[in-house]
């Protein structure tokens, strides 16, 4: 099963040419909470299960370290596009 974006209205898959990433929720709970929350925003009554991801569009720039041949999410990153 392909790993899909979340937030209601989105529904992007990691396409590289078009260099969209997708990101699992964060393990740590009071960052889980900010994204749950944000996404909710977008879909009444959702919760996040430990499957649930959002894609890159939702990031600002700034939320990414740059590396070789991969962008990584930083470890606060906060999704806020939506």
């Amino acid at each position: 099963m392909p790993r899909r974006c979340v937030v209601g209205g989105c529904s992007n898959e990691k396409v590289e040419y078009l260099n969209i990433s997708i990101h699992l929720f964060p393990s740590e709970p009071k960052l889980r909470r900010i994204w749950e929350k944000n996404v909710q925003n977008t879909r009444v009554d959702w919760s996040a299960t430990k499957w649930s991801n959002i894609c890159s569009v939702h990031f600002n720039e700034d939320c990414f370290d740059s590396r070789p041949m991969k962008r990584v999410l930083k470890p606060d990153a906060v999704p806020t596009i939506f």
